[in-house]
């Protein structure tokens, strides 16, 4: 998997924020979990096995949410690399273009810069 993040437009005095895009090529390390929509499934007892495969994907127990949970295969964790620490911290010293990425989980989802250098171009503002 090979994320990047592009930066098109810098913090300013106007407004504090990055404008950004994500890109690259996605698969299982930024797959995000959610419960799964069948009733049955849900109403599995998770005291004996707490990963269990049915109707073709594999489920795991939810402690925290108490609910059975399965991959969304249409989404990624970049939707929610930002809902603990924001762009600011993480893109703190870049300019504009294009960065190679990292996404990882540990608690939360959160994004790693993996060089200072642009590997391509950003938007000028």
């Amino acid at each position: 998997m090979s994320h990047t993040v592009t930066i098109t437009r810098l913090p300013n005095e106007e407004n504090d924020d990055y404008d950004y895009e994500f890109g690259g090529t996605h698969g299982n390390d930024c797959m995000v979990g959610k419960p799964c929509a069948r009733k049955s499934c849900q109403a599995m007892n998770p005291d004996y096995d707490t990963e269990r495969k049915r109707h073709g994907l594999e489920h795991w127990w939810n402690y925290d949410n108490r609910e059975w949970i399965v991959h969304d295969t249409k989404a990624c964790a970049l939707d929610h690399v930002f809902e603990y620490i924001g762009d600011i911290e993480t893109f703190e010293g870049l300019g504009l273009g294009t960065y190679p990425v990292r996404v990882e989980w540990e608690d939360t989802w959160w994004l790693e810069v993996q060089s200072s250098t642009p590997i391509g171009d950003g938007a000028q503002a």
